[in-house]
This record gives C-alpha cells, sequence and structure tokens, in this order.
C-alpha cells in the first residue's frame, strides 16, 4: 500500500452531502451567510468544493444540522486544492465548536 492510499483523518467522519451555512468572521463578506454543501464532517474538521478560493488560514463559522443536533463551528482553512470543474476543494480545521440538541430533554414518562 502507497502513502498516498492510507487516510489521513484520525476520526470518523460523516460522509455529505450535508447542507451548511458559512460566516465570514473577517467581516469582509457583502452577506450575512453563504450556502454550501460538505462533502464530509468530522471531529476534527470538514471538506467542502466551492467556486470561490478561500485564502489559507482564512477562518469562517459554519451552522449545519445532523439529524436532532445543530452543530456550530470555527474553522480555519488547512488546505485549498486545485481547481477542478470550476470547484476548489477546501480542507478546514474546526478549532472550536459547539453542539445544540433539538430533541426534547424531558424524560419520558
Amino acid at each position: 500500500m502507497k502513502a498516498e492510499d492510507t487516510d489521513r483523518r484520525a476520526s470518523p467522519r460523516v460522509c455529505g452531502p450535508i447542507p451548511a451555512v458559512a460566516l465570514d468572521v473577517t467581516g469582509s463578506a457583502g452577506e450575512l451567510g453563504t450556502s454550501l454543501t460538505l462533502d464530509n464532517l468530522s471531529a476534527g474538521g470538514f471538506y467542502v468544493r466551492l467556486s470561490s478560493l478561500f485564502k489559507d488560514n482564512q477562518k469562517i463559522f459554519l451552522v449545519t444540522q445532523i439529524s436532532q443536533a445543530v452543530i456550530v463551528v470555527r474553522a480555519a482553512v488547512l488546505r485549498t486544492d486545485n481547481q477542478v470543474k470550476g470547484l476548489y476543494g477546501h480542507a478546514f480545521a474546526i478549532e472550536q465548536h459547539q453542539i445544540f440538541s433539538l430533541g426534547d430533554e424531558r424524560p419520558a414518562v
């Protein structure tokens, strides 16, 4: 097995498509939020393909929902892959996260 065939990720991931909204924490974005679709999400990061190119270490807030959990993360660009079919691949490292439950927290009677 070649080194490039091994998976770099240390934690399991949820494979997409996963809808999300990204907020630019630099304040330079012209919109409040940008809808995007994650290719995958793990405890350590996520991967997304976008038509725009993020700068190295650029930080964003991302909000997504998986099942009954709303997940909010602050992440930084870890790596940008070459453009393919008009889209740049971006790997983000999660720096902070918060998970909110949408489930009923009252015990069942």
